[in-house]
């Protein structure tokens, strides 16, 4: 029997969504410049109660809690109100079948839905390295034509948790929220089969879990099949579907799978990727201080009925100045 497991996280929302999904501008939350540093911006996703739509909500309806304590609201703004903010990366692992590649026509359509003005990017992991087909542009036919079927060679000396890394290092400063659709089998064998669990053993993971959180990260993830003895192994696939569920979840984004073999069609889930760009807002609010900079448990909560309020569990905050 054809096994189909959804993560589940976002209310309202049919298909799987780990909610909290966060970043904060270069030039806030402890970054150099002149910017403030004691302001954060964090993406909140407004989910409605059994898949009602959601309610409207204003920067008065919403709270939020750094460490228990509650902290000022500056402002609350839709995302696609400033499209042009917005940075997407699609990473693809090198690793995967190239019957991947049927599935491309649903990859074409939702890049070409990607909200005008935001800028997008295409990359393939490979060797633990993430390789630039399209840099981020606004030009959505040129990333369409540097798409390719992957080379389908599986390594064991590749990590496509090493190439997320390398593309979060690569990315440009230039001030846009940053948000990824990894399409991979989530397989790591790098550093052995045990150490392929999505646990605290699996360093790869960890850094690049870590890597997304420091750099604001939001990390979607599917589940494709890796070419080599990997993609018929059951239990290398549940690790590896662990791993990218356990990735989307602590990022803030949202994992994808069906069953144990590429999805028939992405264009489901691509849907609902899309929606959720559209219930996103940009909640911006200020810090409190610390001693020494660091991550700090983050709640965003509202009183209004019928509405759940998805953001990230932590966020990071700079050491206070003296």
């Amino acid at each position: 029997m054809e096994r189909r497991k959804i993560r589940r996280r976002l209310v309202g929302i049919s298909l799987v969504l780990f909610g909290s999904w966060a970043f904060a501008i270069p030039g806030f939350a402890g970054q150099s410049g002149s910017a403030r540093s004691d302001l954060a911006r964090v993406i909140v996703t407004v989910s409605g109660a059994r898949h009602a739509p959601p309610p409207k909500l204003h920067r008065q309806d919403v709270m939020v809690y750094q460490n228990g304590k509650r902290r000022p609201v500056v402002s609350w703004t839709p995302l696609t109100q400033n499209p042009e903010h917005l940075d997407f990366a699609v990473l693809i692992d090198d690793s995967l079948r190239a019957t991947v590649g049927l599935q491309f026509h649903d990859l074409r359509a939702f890049i070409r839905s990607l909200p005008a003005g935001s800028k997008v990017a295409l990359a393939y992991g490979k060797y633990g390295s993430a390789v630039f087909a399209a840099s981020f542009t606004t030009d959505r036919e040129a990333v369409l034509r540097a798409l390719r079927l992957p080379t389908g060679r599986a390594s064991l000396g590749s990590s496509i948790y090493m190439a997320l890394d390398s593309l979060i290092r690569k990315w440009p400063h230039d001030g846009a929220a940053r948000e990824v659709l990894l399409v991979s089998s989530g397989i790591d064998l790098y550093r052995g089969i045990e150490e392929s669990e999505p646990t605290d053993a699996n360093m790869d993971l960890m850094h690049a879990i870590g890597m997304a959180q420091r750099y604001h990260v939001t990390v979607h993830t599917i589940f494709a099949q890796s070419a080599g003895f990997e993609g018929r192994n059951y239990f290398l696939i549940n690790n590896g579907q662990g791993s990218l569920g356990r990735l989307a979840f602590e990022t803030g984004g949202a994992s994808f799978e069906e069953g144990f073999q590429t999805p028939i069609s992405f264009a489901p889930y691509l849907r609902q990727l899309t929606e959720l760009l559209h219930r996103q807002f940009l909640l911006t609010f200020r810090l409190a201080p610390a001693r020494q900079a660091g991550f700090e448990p983050l709640r965003v909560t509202t009183e209004v009925p019928g509405a759940e309020l998805i953001a990230p569990d932590r966020v990071f905050v700079p050491a206070a100045t003296p």
